[in-house]
């Protein structure tokens, strides 16, 4: 079940590339006008559907990133964290902090609408609810993340948005799970310091 979203979901991704001339118009703009914003975004987040992690379920989760302009598109960052609680006595419990970083591009500014979708990738870091003097209390596993984001302008420096994922934990077997989460996102300008950094 897992597969076909993740499937869908980097179509999407790939046909935002093709579709939209005001992106590519933007795209110019941005590549000269690098890093000149930031955008903030939270929002909590819940794991809908899990493939392979049937004995765990998640609580509401949280998630805060920054983007910024970057070659025809937006270069992410994202720290999230969510805690799983096992179905099974046998089993412990987690905590999972995500690291991600990426890239993705979106439809034109100027509209009230917008669709956006990217692609993240990193780390899950796992704090496994076991006796300190164990092993095996820390695990990390690389995930890839790919994603839908829908955007509804409030002002013109801020959006709220919706954002459909799917996760793959590279793991044998492969774990996956599917993502929603809402949120309010905040365009701010780059300070001068962080612009000359990050060029």
């Amino acid at each position: 079940m897992i597969r076909p979203f993740i499937a869908l979901l980097v179509f999407w991704v790939a046909s935002l590339g093709c579709q939209s001339s005001h992106a590519q118009s933007e795209a110019s703009a941005e590549r000269e006008g690098g890093f000149e914003t930031v955008r903030i975004a939270l929002a909590p987040s819940f794991i809908s559907r899990a493939s392979g992690l049937e004995e765990w379920q998640t609580g509401l989760g949280a998630r805060a990133s920054a983007s910024t302009p970057y070659y025809g598109g937006r270069l992410e960052l994202e720290i999230s964290w969510a805690p799983w609680t096992t179905n099974e006595s046998s089993l412990p419990d987690f905590q999972a902090l995500s690291l991600l970083a990426g890239w993705s591009i979106s439809t034109s500014s100027e509209y009230r609408i917008g669709l956006g979708g990217g692609f993240l990738v990193g780390n899950v870091f796992m704090l496994i609810d076991i006796d300190e003097s164990e092993d095996g209390r820390f695990e990390s596993e690389i995930i890839v993340a790919p994603f839908v984001r829908i955007l509804g302008k409030i002002k013109d420096n801020t959006h709220a948005f919706v954002e459909f994922r799917g996760v793959r934990f590279y793991t044998r077997p492969r774990l996956e799970y599917a993502d929603i989460s809402m949120g309010i996102t905040l365009d701010l300008e780059t300070p001068a310091w962080l612009r000359r950094f990050l060029r």
